[in-house]
This record gives structure tokens, C-alpha cells and sequence, in this order.
């Protein structure tokens, strides 16, 4: 408070005095940040309570999605803070703050930038990796991380298996600054498969899958046997092994050991060319004399352990024994006087080609096999892997069997088991009517209808009944049986039965339908079921008179089946009641 005084007066007035405001602490002329990061701008104004204004690149700070903020920490500090910052943030901040000097306004401007953050790592392609058994298997994978690190780089390798590697037990692990180096320890042909590798950061996750085939010396091949022996040689087939190892099989190399001599040591007798071959001919052996076979197989790694051919030793000598026994024979086809069948060939024959087959048959309930046909390799027929042959001159109505011997220089084999029987007839037949067949009836209501009817065809045809378009089945009110004869063809009986029957439910036409592989029949006939006539329609007076009455009306809409004979006209006198 002021106060001016004079010599019998006085006047006082108040006196406010202002900071003359600046800025204490103005904000540095450059900041820079990262990406998703916080950058603070700090300012310290000399009057606490002057209002202070911030703007980015000329405009307003907006504070309304809480990413920008603008704190007063007091004592004239204030703070402008900016999360995760964004690329389009860059450029310049002003802070303003009035002077208290009439409209003076005064800044303090800070230039920023903003430096592109990580992003999540990218890995580059790795072809297939090969690598030796129990020996070095390395692979290299190139990446990259865009931007300024913000985080740490994490890798996961994951197995064929899906289980995660443990690093300096299953594998090791180099990162470089473009690339990372995998190093399998100690691998095995087991550990061939797909590897997962994971790279991520705290921007995001990147998968590349690496197939990796750790090559080894092949599996053993999985079988091994001995055909075409003869007096000084045989052929030696065997199946490939389950694990080539990772590399084609260069070769195949058989191995014998003749154990007549008592010598068990095993020396190559022969080898292929190439991986291809599944059998090979052994030769120079020596006649009667006993040996065992077995075969390795190699790829560029090594040699496969042996597979070892199982059974007897095979003892050399000229294979002149009669063949193996046919296959149960198939009945393809039949008529009264043959059939064609088919049946498998000998599982070997005997050494020798077969030079022809002998069908054998015998009549059902008789103990005797008598033959029935030679058949020569000329007059027999390939059928897939089947033999097809025939035999005529049987006896229609008569029911065989057959049986199949094969024949080379050796001998005929001993006969294969027997087929199923047939009996000798026509297979396909037309399907029939057996007698006069179906036939119209009419009948009263409550009268039985019955249909009894024999009918035929091969194979034995299926029999429906059928009455104004639907199948008829049996219910309460219709009976269909069905009976077989035993007879050479076939002989069918179907009873169709209605004990009582109805007008409404039973009149219409009637169809027999029979089907089968030969073909359709169908017959029909008409059932009438007789009843009285329902009521005349629509009685009307035409003309009435003292002592007479003229009517008329329409007839039935059902005559009950059979025509209308007269109609019955009767009247009731009202007042009398009579």
C-alpha cells in the first residue's frame, strides 16, 4: 500500500508488482528419441502462477488420448512428456509463457527427432542341410533387425521331435550380427527331420522351418531269399532298405558262406552295378553243396550290417519236383453242360514251366475225383494274376465240384483244395409265370381274396406285390407269404392273402412284379369288391302338387360295383309321424 499525505489530507493506493516473467530454464535446442519410446521436455518459468502453453510443429499439444501430457511439478517447473512417440511426431516444440509486460509473449523452442525403432526380426531362407553322422552338421541362417534396438533377441530351436534343444547339450548356438550359426552336437540319422527355429523380439515373432538330413550308412535291406536254383547257380532277391541313410544305395553286394565245407567265413559272390537292382544271379557254386546267403547294402557313407536270407540252406541241385498246388478255383461262370474257372497258379513251379492243368471234378455226395479236362498253357487264359480255364461235358442238373493240378517235366503237383459245388444249369433265366398266372376277381365284401401263385427265373427273382401303385406289405388286414421248392430251378410260391375283404380299401388292380439279374416281369389283374351302392346325391322336388310330388336326384358317387337295378323311393307324413 501506498499513502501520499499533505498537511491535513491523505491518499493511499495499492501497489501490485509483477515478475517480470522468463524463462529460468528454457528447453535444450535438440532432443531426439526412439520409436514407442518417451521423450520429456522440461521448462522453469521465473513466475510460478504465469500460464505456460505448449505446442508441437505450430500446433496446440492434444492431451485428450493421454499419449501427450503436460505436468506442473511447481515452483514454475513444467513438463511436456510425450509416450511412445511416433515418426510423425517429429519436428519442432514451443513453449510459451507471457512476459508481464504489457502483451509481450515469450518462447523457448526444442527441435526433436525421432529414430526408427526395432522391428520384430526377419530371417532370410535356408535351404536343405546335410550333414554327416557323428560328425560336423552346421547351419547358417541369415536375419535382420530394422531400426534402433530396443530389446533383446531371443532364439529357440525346436527338434523333429517339437522338444526344444538344450544349447550346449543338443546343439550350439553363435549369433553374428547378420546371421546365426547352428551347430548339431554329435548328430545321428535320428535327428534327421524339420527344425523349427523361432527368432523374436519384444516388436514381434519370425519361424523358419530347415529341413535337415543327417546322412549315415544305410539299414539293413528287409528281406532276403533264394529262387532259381539250380545245379551251380540261383538268383538272390531282397527289398530295399527301410533307410537308404539319407543318400541314394550305390550298390548291392550278396555275400555267401558254404556250410558244407564247414567254412564259416562269409566272402562276397556277387554285386550290382547301381542301387537299382533288386536280385541278382549268383553263379560258379558248387553242385551239392549247401549255402546261405545274405546281402549289404552301401551308399557313399558306408555298408549297411547284412540281412541274412532265413529257412533252410539251399542245397544246389537242378529243381526238377513237381510244382506247388493250385488255389482254391473260382466258379466264373456255368450253363448245363460246363463252367469257366479260375483259380491261382502254383506258388512255385517246381523249377520247371508248367506245361498244363488238369481239372479234376467229382459229382456232390460221390468220394471218387475223375478228370475232367487237360488244358494246356495255350488254352488257359491270364486273368490278373488268376489262371482262367474250362470244363464242358458236364451233366445238366447234376451238382460238382472241381479241383486243379499243375503239370511240368517234374510231375503234376498234388491237387489244390476243392472249389465250391455247383449245380449244372442255366444261370440266367428270364423271370416267369409258373402256371395260369393272376387273374380278375370279383367278390363280396367280406369275402376272402387270395392270390396262390407259382412263379420262376435265375437267379431266383425277388417278388413284390403292388395294388393301385404302392407296394403292399404284411398287416392286419393282408397276409404275403413266401415258399421255395427244392428243384434244379428255381421254384418260387408267393401267397397273397386278405381274409376279409373291403371295398374301399381292397378294390383296384393288382400287379405282380418279379426281378432279377435276368431281368423284370410284371402281370396285373383287377380285384372288384362288390357292396351296396352309397345314397342317392341331391334330392330335390321338381314339382309339387295337391296329390303329387315329381323328384330328382343325382345317382351314387360309388354303384357298390356293380350296376344300379332300381331306386326305392319312400316318404314320411309329418303331421302324423308315419
Amino acid at each position: 500500500m501506498i499513502t501520499a499525505k499533505t498537511t491535513g489530507d491523505e491518499s493511499s493506493a495499492p501497489l501490485d508488482v509483477n515478475y517480470h516473467n522468463g524463462f529460468k530454464k528454457g528447453m535444450r535446442d535438440f532432443k531426439q528419441c526412439v520409436e514407442r519410446e518417451q521423450i520429456i521436455f522440461n521448462v522453469e518459468v521465473k513466475d510460478p502462477n504465469a500460464p505456460v502453453d505448449f505446442f508441437i510443429n505450430g500446433e496446440p499439444v492434444d492431451t485428450s488420448d493421454g499419449r501427450c501430457e503436460v505436468k506442473d511439478l511447481g515452483d514454475g517447473k513444467r513438463q511436456l512428456i510425450i509416450n511412445k512417440a511416433q515418426m510423425g511426431d517429429a519436428g519442432t516444440v514451443t513453449c510459451k509463457t507471457p512476459s508481464n509486460k504489457g502483451d509481450e509473449i515469450i518462447e523457448s523452442k526444442s527441435n526433436f527427432n525421432v529414430i526408427k525403432g526395432e522391428e520384430a526380426p526377419v530371417m532370410g531362407d535356408c535351404g536343405p542341410v546335410t550333414g554327416v553322422a557323428k560328425k560336423a552338421c552346421a547351419m547358417t541362417i541369415p536375419y535382420k533387425v530394422e531400426g534402433e534396438k530396443q530389446s533383446d533377441l531371443e532364439i529357440i530351436v525346436e527338434g523333429p521331435d517339437g522338444k526344444v534343444l538344450k544349447m550346449g547339450k543338443d546343439a550350439n548356438l553363435t549369433v553374428h550380427g547378420d546371421r546365426i550359426q547352428l551347430d548339431l552336437i554329435n548328430p545321428t540319422r535320428e535327428k534327421s527331420g524339420k527344425y523349427k527355429v523361432t527368432m523374436k523380439n519384444a516388436q514381434g515373432t519370425c519361424e523358419k522351418w530347415i529341413d535337415v538330413n543327417i546322412q549315415d550308412k544305410p539299414t539293413p535291406p528287409q528281406s532276403c531269399k533264394v529262387t532259381d536254383v539250380f545245379h551251380d547257380n540261383c538268383v538272390v532277391h531282397w527289398t530295399p532298405p527301410k533307410d537308404d541313410g539319407g543318400t541314394p544305395i550305390k550298390k548291392y553286394v550278396v555275400e555267401c558262406v558254404d556250410t558244407t565245407t564247414g567254412n564259416a567265413t562269409w566272402s562276397p559272390c556277387a554285386s550290382t552295378d547301381d542301387g537299382g537292382p533288386k536280385k541278382i544271379k549268383v553263379e560258379n557254386l558248387t553242385q551239392g553243396h549247401k549255402y546261405r546267403f545274405r546281402v549289404v547294402a552301401a551308399n557313399k557313407i558306408g555298408v549297411s550290417d547284412p540281412c541274412e536270407m532265413k529257412g533252410d540252406d539251399i542245397l544246389m541241385k537242378d529243381p526238377w519236383d513237381e510244382p506247388d498246388p493250385c488255389g482254391k478255383p473260382d466258379i466264373l461262370d456255368w450253363s448245363p453242360n460246363h463252367a469257366d474257372l479260375a483259380w491261382d497258379p502254383p506258388a512255385f513251379d517246381g523249377g520247371a514251366p508248367i506245361t498244363h492243368y488238369i481239372i479234376e471234378q467229382k459229382e456232390k455226395n460221390m468220394g471218387q475225383w475223375v478228370e475232367g479236362k487237360v488244358l494246356t498253357v495255350k488254352e488257359v487264359e491270364e486273368m490278373g494274376k488268376k489262371i482262367k480255364g474250362k470244363v464242358d461235358g458236364l451233366v445238366e442238373g447234376c451238382e460238382y465240384q472241381f479241383r486243379v493240378r499243375a503239370v511240368n517235366k517234374g510231375g503234376p503237383s498234388k491237387p489244390g483244395p476243392p472249389s465250391a459245388s455247383m449245380i449244372a444249369k442255366h444261370r440266367f433265366i428270364p423271370p416267369h409265370m409258373i402256371g395260369d398266372g393272376i387273374f380278375d376277381i370279383t367278390l363280396k365284401k367280406g369275402r376272402p381274396i387270395r392270390y396262390d401263385l407259382w412263379f420262376g427265373g435265375e437267379p431266383a427273382p425277388s417278388c413284390e406285390w403292388i395294388r393301385n401303385g404302392r407296394t403292399l406289405a404284411t398287416d392286419d388286414a393282408t397276409s404275403i407269404e413266401l415258399y421255395s421248392k427244392n428243384a434244379i430251378y428255381t421254384e418260387r410260391n408267393t401267397v397273397l392273402s386278405i381274409p376279409k375283404a373291403d371295398r374301399d380299401r381292397d378294390t383296384g388292380r393288382y400287379t405282380i412284379k418279379l426281378v432279377c439279374e435276368a431281368g423284370t416281369f410284371e402281370a396285373s389283374a383287377n380285384v372288384n369288391v362288390l357292396d351296396v351302392p352309397l345314397k342317392p346325391r341331391n334330392l330335390q322336388p321338381d314339382e309339387i302338387r295337391a296329390e303329387h310330388v315329381k323328384l330328382s336326384w343325382l345317382p351314387p358317387e360309388d354303384d357298390g360295383g356293380t350296376p344300379i337295378t332300381s331306386y326305392l323311393v319312400r316318404y314320411m307324413d309329418i303331421d302324423s309321424g308315419n
